[in-house]
């Protein structure tokens, strides 16, 4: 009895010796093993080449080293990202690269796959397989890069596995965003805006979405004075070569007076200046109905209205595309124009300050028309595209000096030319905008492809400009 009293009390005092040094560990919670959190999860990525399965951004998280995601060749910057569906804490991001990688690049985090934060970046990445020690909390994991181990044309980006380890993290506050038809697959840009004309009418509130807006308005330029502009010369209607695609469709008729002329125009806010715009638009050598031989003009173009505030006004500037099917301004048709503004003035006289070349032929039929305005002020071009041909070049001057918007319209310069009641059409299948880039007229076609592809409805991230509202 004195031997157990004895060690029992012997040991409940070393016990409690002992409990002095371990208290602070006993109160420290043990840190959860890090995991690997990415396998199987969804990816999305800027782009795909060739809109090729064989290219799927899932490969990068299939765990198997034979399958890859690239991008589509030549352009930076290009991004992937993996869902990790649930916010976690990020200790370790593994890429295994295929022989084309990233030289600059950084591992981006986020809760709603918009805002990115920053957690490591390079500009010495020399491909292989990167192995990195970091830190950060997001549901989102992405590669962000922006200069490729080989620069020329067929250089792109190209992963094998992009590998995500940490620990479950809290769940996040922000709900994801989801795009209208789907995750947007191509954007090459960090701001796009992309337009299907999924529209059912011109009443459909979903325009609010890319704050398109349908002209409104009487006896405004351009054309007949006495014009009126009408939302109900737009309509959206389902392709009659496909019946799974829309096309939105503007009407202008004319009797040859401005009382009997009403036009149509549609336009996006004044909040577009570097970068490419493309469009695929139809042209109409004829009218629809009555006689032909109006001097109408056909439209794709940017510009700042509100910019020209007095006489040859140094801040304005438009870049026009414009179809005469049967002339005009003293030409004869049918002729495209392809025009960069600087100024002008319209009284006391009329005078034009602008690059303008043009092409005496017909672009009746579908035609996708691209333009880049990139990249500075100073040294910048303004390039014209048609089916991926370029037609003309313009610098110096007439280089853009801000924002604009994107707008379409069709209208006649005058009421000459024909007789009776006559109605003219155009139709859109699509606009897209990526800023601060200059994408080839293929990789435009590309992109399309996939949004296409899809069932990209819509999308907009270009911000709105402080000056002009959206």
């Amino acid at each position: 009895m004195f031997n157990t009293r004895k060690i029992a009390s012997v040991s409940l005092s070393v016990i409690g010796m002992v409990s002095l040094f371990l208290l602070p560990l006993l109160v420290t919670p043990v840190s959860a093993v890090s995991t690997l959190l990415s396998l199987n999860k969804p990816a999305t990525a800027s782009s795909i080449q060739q809109n090729s399965a064989t290219y799927d951004p899932g490969h990068v998280t299939d765990g198997n080293m034979s399958t890859r995601w690239a991008s589509v060749p030549g352009i930076d910057p290009q991004w992937i990202y993996v869902d990790l569906q649930n916010s976690a804490n990020i200790d370790r991001v593994v890429i295994n690269w295929w022989t084309n990688y990233a030289v600059a690049y950084e591992i981006q985090v986020s809760n709603d796959a918009t805002n990115w934060t920053s957690i490591y970046s390079t500009t010495t990445g020399d491909g292989a397989t990167d192995d990195l020690t970091l830190a950060g909390t997001g549901r989102y994991v992405r590669m962000y890069g922006t200069v490729r181990n080989n620069t020329g044309n067929s250089g792109r980006y190209s992963i094998y596995e992009m590998s995500i380890y940490g620990t479950a993290g809290p769940t996040p506050t922000t709900p994801p965003t989801n795009t209208p038809g789907g995750p947007t697959p191509t954007p090459v840009s960090g701001a796009v805006l992309w337009d299907d004309f999924t529209y059912t009418s011109n009443t459909d509130p979903n325009m609010a979405a890319v704050h398109l807006t349908l002209r409104d308005a009487v006896n405004e330029g351009p054309g007949i004075p006495g014009s009126t502009w009408s939302p109900n010369n737009i309509s959206f209607l389902v392709d009659p070569n496909n019946s799974s695609n829309r096309l939105v469709q503007l009407q202008s008729t004319t009797g040859g007076t401005g009382a009997t002329t009403s036009e149509a125009e549609i336009y996006y806010p004044i909040k577009f200046h570097q970068g490419t715009y493309a469009t695929r638009i139809y042209f109409n050598d004829t009218p629809t109905s009555g006689a032909d031989g109006d001097h109408l003009v056909t439209t794709y173009f940017s510009i700042c209205v509100p910019c020209w505030t007095m006489q040859n006004d140094p801040n304005y500037r438009e870049n026009d595309f414009e179809y005469l099917p049967n002339g005009g301004w003293g030409a004869t048709g049918p002729r495209m124009y392809f025009t960069t503004w600087e100024t002008y003035q319209d009284s006391p006289r009329w005078k034009a300050t602008n690059a303008s070349n043009n092409l005496a032929a017909s672009y009746a039929g579908w035609h996708t028309l691209v333009m880049t305005v990139c990249c500075d002020v100073a040294t910048g071009h303004v390039k014209y595209y048609i089916d991926g041909a370029l037609v003309a070049d313009h610098s110096g001057i007439y280089y853009p000096e801000g924002v604009m918007s994107i707008n379409y319209n069709l209208w006649f310069i005058d009421g000459t030319g024909a007789t009776g009641t006559r109605v003219w059409q155009q139709q859109m299948d699509w606009t897209y905008f990526a800023k601060d880039v200059a994408l080839t007229p293929a990789q435009v076609d590309t992109i399309v492809a996939n949004y296409k592809a899809s069932s990209v409805a819509r999308l907009d991230t270009v911000p709105c400009d402080p000056t002009y509202s959206c």
